[in-house]
């Protein structure tokens, strides 16, 4: 006899979005689908079965079950989610599951300490074990019903909310140096003495950062990963630097195969960069398109290799760059050094690389209802369906120049930069309802409705807190793009040091076919040519929100008036030629009804049959959107 058993375990989002790295949000990806398989792994050991998701293809898993033959993407991309549907024998207590997770993750988190204080001398044990053993909550409900909600739950002992000096990375649990308070007088000159003692790389823990025992864990997971997990794991992952200099890197390796000062000068920003002694951080980074065009641009390959701060005059300014071997910064000398080559480089070039990068969130819309609603063959069919899906993900995020920080079921987590991440989504939601058609023959018509992706899309300042850009990454889909806009749809927004400059929205296709992110980027093409032209007045674009309030007071006013007002506006104030007025005036109106097309809200409403849409207000941040993604900036 068996039982059902739908399982999962939290936290989730704080878990991944604690984090200052983004090595630290691939470690709490990957530590998540690593526990959860291990779960699965013992319910397969106790003859029973996993229904979802569908594991037979599973790199992770089969890592899992074979540590000794873990394949390249077992070791690099978790694909296992945090919860799961599976057949178990009706004696087993599903508290034994939960108990393998906390005890593998207790394994981790004790791989870790032992490389750090092995003669656990620096860190009090009952300190440590509260912070380890009290993290994760359990829930799970055993039949056939897939919700939760009558769940039963194991909480390990719930600790009270500690005093003292807060981590640097998480801000709710004590520093690690405040386990021997007793020894020191509690300020910061102690507390960086005891931090000082260990013996790691200032790649992996920077002289101000003050960890608790989670997030220390997750930073250094990936050093004690072979004796912890039993295969090795990527050690580096691209700054948010890295991953914002990617397009401006791209263009100049392309630009050098025909320009020996470009290639004069990327050389010699590489060799100031090795006389002072940087870090080459990103040497283990693969970048497709950079690894492509580096091969006949006569530019030497640790230039890729660097440290992406090393591309900022800000950054340099900032001492953000630290010597290899040491926590020391750069003089004013070097600095200056440094600034005369890179300043070199960007004038041959003729550009400079753009301070913002992209957060890709993405995840299946409805999915608990939609499996609720099928029986067990279709259930089944929609499994191998995410399990394609999933599988298709890192070639997708690989060719549009991005990092995968997680893909697995109907959820994509991905780091690109500005210019790929709209059309890396736009794939992804292609690959997605690839998936399901050739996972049914006949989509059944409530799947066909159903089976749709949202998309969450954040432009965001390097200099940002990390946690910020994610923990709004998550609200930006499930409150605007799921429930303001009615799922399958898509929304960015865009984050400067001093906030959130615009939020936009839309389906991703409407009553009319529209597919609003190719209708973006056909708008951003035609603006690209002379992103520096007067077609790109900072007045005509700002204007745009007090010509729309204009028009939501006056409802008389037509469509095709909304148009002639605009394109009058964008037309004032430029020198229109002699011989081709007319044409431009056309010209104008036709780019205006394009762009009008992008900033109309609209809604859309799944619980109809068909799928309906309604037309809102107008959204001036849309055509700022545009702006930013040719001139990126706002």
């Amino acid at each position: 006899m068996s039982k059902t058993l739908h399982f999962n375990f939290t936290p989730v989002q704080s878990f991944v979005a604690q984090a200052r790295r983004t090595r630290d949000l691939w470690a709490g990806s990957y530590l998540l689908a690593w526990l959860s398989g291990q779960a699965m792994n013992a319910i397969l050991k106790d003859n029973g079965k996993i229904l979802m998701p569908y594991i037979d293809d599973d790199s992770l898993m089969a890592a899992i079950q074979d540590p000794s033959h873990a394949s390249d993407l077992a070791k690099s991309l978790g694909t296992l989610p945090n919860r799961f549907t599976a057949q178990i024998p009706e004696n087993k207590d599903p508290k034994e599951y939960a108990k393998v997770i906390q005890d593998h993750w207790i394994k981790v988190a004790n791989a870790v300490r032992d490389k750090i204080d092995p003669g656990k001398s620096l860190i009090d044990d009952d300190f440590w074990n509260r912070q380890i053993n009290n993290h994760w909550e359990f829930a799970w409900v055993t039949g056939e019903k897939s919700s939760l909600d009558s769940r039963k739950n194991l909480r390990l002992p719930t600790p009270t909310e500690e005093s003292g000096e807060k981590c640097t990375v998480c801000g709710e649990r004590q520093e690690l140096s405040e386990s021997k308070k007793s020894e020191f007088v509690p300020n910061r000159k102690s507390s960086k003495d005891w931090w000082a003692k260990f013996q790691v790389s200032d790649l992996d823990l920077r002289e101000n950062e003050r960890l608790c025992a989670v997030c220390l864990t997750k930073r250094l997971f990936p050093l004690v990963a072979e004796k912890a997990i039993g295969w090795e794991v990527e050690q580096y992952y691209p700054s948010t630097a890295y991953l914002s200099a990617i397009d401006w890197l791209e263009k100049v390796l392309i630009k050098a195969k025909d320009s020996d000062a470009i290639q004069k000068a990327a050389n010699e920003l590489t060799e100031t960069a090795k006389k002072l002694h940087l870090h080459n951080s990103e040497y283990n980074t693969h970048i497709n398109g950079l690894s492509h065009h580096l091969k006949d641009s006569g530019i030497n390959k640790p230039f890729i290799d660097l440290d992406g701060d090393a591309f900022y005059l800000s950054s340099i300014d900032a001492d953000q760059l630290q010597k290899r071997g040491s926590n020391k910064t750069l003089s004013t000398g070097e600095k200056n050094d440094l600034r005369k080559a890179l300043i070199k480089l960007q004038k041959a070039a003729g550009s400079k690389a753009t301070p913002f990068y992209a957060l890709l969130l993405m995840d299946g819309d409805g999915m608990g209802k939609l499996i609720g609603d099928c029986d067990t063959e279709e259930r089944g069919k929609i499994s191998k369906a995410l399990a394609d899906f999933t599988s298709r993900v890192p070639g997708i995020v690989d060719q549009h120049n991005g990092k995968l920080v997680y893909a697995g079921g109907d959820d994509v987590f991905a780091l690109l930069p500005v210019s790929s991440a709209i059309k890396c989504a736009a794939d992804c939601r292609s690959a997605y309802q690839q998936a399901y058609q050739q996972a049914f023959e006949h989509l059944p018509k409530g799947i066909t409705e159903a089976a749709t992706i949202s998309a969450a899309v954040q432009f965001a300042h390097q200099n940002i807190a990390l946690s910020v850009v994610v923990k709004d990454a998550h609200r930006l889909l499930d409150d605007i793009a799921k429930d303001r806009t009615g799922r399958d749809a898509l929304t960015c927004r865009v984050w400067k040091p001093g906030g959130i400059v615009l939020t936009w929205a839309q389906p991703w296709t409407d009553e009319l076919k529209t597919d609003f992110a190719q209708l973006l980027d056909e708008i951003i093409a035609a603006f690209r040519p002379d992103p520096t032209s007067d077609r790109f007045s900072s007045k005509f674009f700002y204007k745009l929100r007090d010509l729309f309030e204009q028009i939501e007071s006056d409802d008389t006013i037509t469509d095709e008036a909304i148009q002639d007002l605009l394109a009058a506006e964008y037309l004032a104030n430029r020198e229109l030629k002699k011989n081709d007025k007319e044409t431009q005036r056309k010209e104008a109106k036709e780019r205006v009804e394009r762009l009008l097309l992008l900033c109309r809200q609209q809604t859309r409403h799944s619980e109809n049959t068909p799928v309906t849409y309604t037309k809102g207000k107008y959204n001036a941040d849309a055509a700022l959107l545009v702006r930013f993604l040719v001139q990126k900036e706002v």
